[in-house]
């Protein structure tokens, strides 16, 4: 175990079991799919709500040319939570679908996001940890990560190949507009006074052991990053209310990002994480 880079200050989580010290950013393997520094998993504090909406939150600086927010299968973007039934079937568990969850740590599940999650925001606080799967089932039961996410991810027979990415998009008080992809760790630098980002590969690890977010030194082409945190910055309170998130699925060989650096293919769900 070793101390998350950010501060180095131990903090006391609580689990179900029993209370364990662990470092801010550090998580234990196959719980939840990444870790918080709050005292209580922000799944479960109060004020925390998952909200629908009507409005897609599709970041418009992430792709050129999508206009139908289709995945591969003909799914519409919009519909969020799919059934379960749904869900199952080979045509949901391809590359053609990108859903974001939270672990929710008193059922042990993870639930789908509707596109809207609400929380109050406080200054170095962690707001929550988002998980990619490529479902979009109302919720996932197990609490081992690594062995809830490979059945799933690896449905497809080229899912190896496959890789996980993120955008953030905000809108500052002051009108000027962020739009960042997220592909590998150092990306999360450049505006973490506004919102510190984290990223973790959930799935290359050994259950039961401790882990921090992915750092650049440890960044490879094998790094799948599988959850992304989110951490109020020194000037969280400059944002204009929400930070749109998208994360999507790509495949490195496959030229799907513009001259500018941004996707262009059409594997991706957003989400508004919004301050209330």
């Amino acid at each position: 175990m070793r101390k998350n880079i950010k501060t180095g200050t131990f903090y006391t989580k609580y689990t179900r079991a029993a209370s364990i010290t662990l470092a801010a950013g550090l998580i234990v393997s196959g719980l939840a799919g990444c870790g918080f520094s709050n005292i209580d998993s922000a799944a479960t504090q109060p004020g925390n709500t998952i909200v629908s909406s009507e409005t897609s939150g599709v970041a418009d600086n992430l792709t050129t040319g999508v206009t139908d927010l289709s995945d591969k299968t003909g799914a519409s973007m919009t519909s969020g939570a799919v059934s379960s039934q749904a869900a199952t079937s080979a045509a949901n568990r391809t590359m053609g679908v990108c859903g974001l969850y939270i672990y929710d740590e008193a059922s042990g599940a993870r639930r789908f996001v509707d596109r809207t999650y609400a929380s109050t925001w406080e200054k170095g606080r962690d707001i929550m940890c988002f998980e990619v799967f490529n479902t979009r089932e109302a919720s996932l039961p197990g609490k081992v990560f690594k062995y809830m996410w490979e059945p799933v991810w690896f449905t497809p027979d080229d899912a190896a190949k496959y890789r996980i990415g993120y955008a953030v998009d905000f809108t500052l008080k002051d009108g000027t507009k962020i739009h960042k992809m997220l592909i590998e760790p150092e990306d999360t630098l450049e505006y973490k006074k506004y919102m510190e980002f984290y990223m973790y590969d959930d799935y290359h690890q050994t259950p039961g052991v401790w882990y921090s977010h992915v750092e650049q030194s440890a960044y490879n082409s094998d790094t799948i990053l599988t959850s992304i945190k989110f951490t109020a910055g020194q000037e969280y309170d400059k944002i204009d209310g929400k930070v749109t998130l998208t994360a999507f699925i790509y495949d490195p060989a496959a030229g799907q990002f513009d001259k500018a650096g941004n996707y262009t293919g059409s594997v991706y769900y957003s989400i508004d994480v919004v301050n209330r």
